[in-house]
């Protein structure tokens, strides 16, 4: 997944989903957002021009932020079932 973790609603529900359809000895990789939402650019753009044709803020989803919080993020890969 590349940043997809963001776009989750639940991100526990994605890692476990994940580790579902992985065939047995395989492999998971992905991107995850380190930096400041509120610092980038682009999702700040894209947030306000939604904003002025009346979209509502998006929630703040878990997986914007947890890329910043290894030991969070190796403990729900871990609920997940991931080693």
């Amino acid at each position: 997944s590349n940043l997809g973790a963001c776009c989750a609603q639940d991100f526990p529900l994605k890692l476990k989903e994940a580790r579902r359809v992985l065939a047995p000895g395989g492999k998971v990789a992905m991107s995850m957002r380190i930096g400041n939402v509120e610092d980038d650019t682009a999702f700040q753009l894209v947030a306000s021009v939604l904003r002025a044709f009346g979209f509502p803020p998006q929630p703040d989803r878990e997986g914007l932020r947890i890329g910043k919080d290894l030991p969070a993020l190796k403990a729900r890969l871990q609920e997940a079932g991931f080693s």
